[in-house]
């Protein structure tokens, strides 16, 4: 069976692909104000995190007759508040900003392993051992994904548009694109070049 999972402004919701019948509810993670942060679903475990002072989530799902159900509760936590940034997963761990704080969390814990102020408050992808930041005050940097600490291996400004910087940005191909209000760039990331 499949199911679709996402967060509404009341709660974080499981439903039935062919049908869209309701197979789970979970009102704590939700804000009521802007529950942005897409769900990240591993090792039938689905994680949510809203900003505004909630927190996030670990549950664990199980299926059974023909449904899915939310096994139990795994960890609540207001260790990770993510505004829209979303969070990435890289070996059982997770990066990803809280409010504006990048933040390395054990996926199956919730246990914080570091924070650092990088970019500020920003959103975030992972191609290669490498995190690529996008700060909402039009600042790009490159980090090493790595359990030792923030190693940021480079920075640099793009035009500001008068608007925060919100998209994500995203790695394809050996080449970084970041879109900016009505701006698009594409930079060549390749090794030596």
């Amino acid at each position: 069976m499949r199911g679709l999972t996402t967060i509404t402004a009341s709660a974080a919701v499981g439903v039935r692909a062919n049908d869209g019948k309701l197979l789970w509810r979970y009102k704590r993670v939700a804000n009521d104000t802007a529950d942005i942060t897409t769900a990240l679903f591993h090792d039938n475990k689905v994680f949510y995190t809203t900003a505004y002072g909630t927190g996030c989530a670990l549950l664990g799902l199980t299926a059974e007759n023909g449904t899915i159900r939310t096994q139990e509760i795994l960890y609540f936590t207001r260790e990770m508040m993510s505004h829209h940034a979303g969070v990435v997963l890289v070996n059982d761990y997770f990066y990803g900003y809280s409010n504006s704080i990048l933040t390395w969390m054990e996926f199956a814990t919730g246990r914080v392993l570091w924070k650092n102020g990088s970019v500020e408050k920003g959103s975030l992808t992972y191609a290669d051992g490498n995190l690529y930041l996008l700060g909402e005050n039009n600042i790009v940097g490159l980090a090493r994904a790595t359990p030792d600490g923030y190693q940021e291996h480079g920075r640099f400004g793009i035009v500001d548009q008068g608007h925060p910087s919100w998209a994500h940005p995203v790695v394809c191909g050996a080449r970084l694109h970041i879109r900016n209000q009505g701006v698009h760039t594409c930079d060549d990331i390749k090794a030596g070049s």
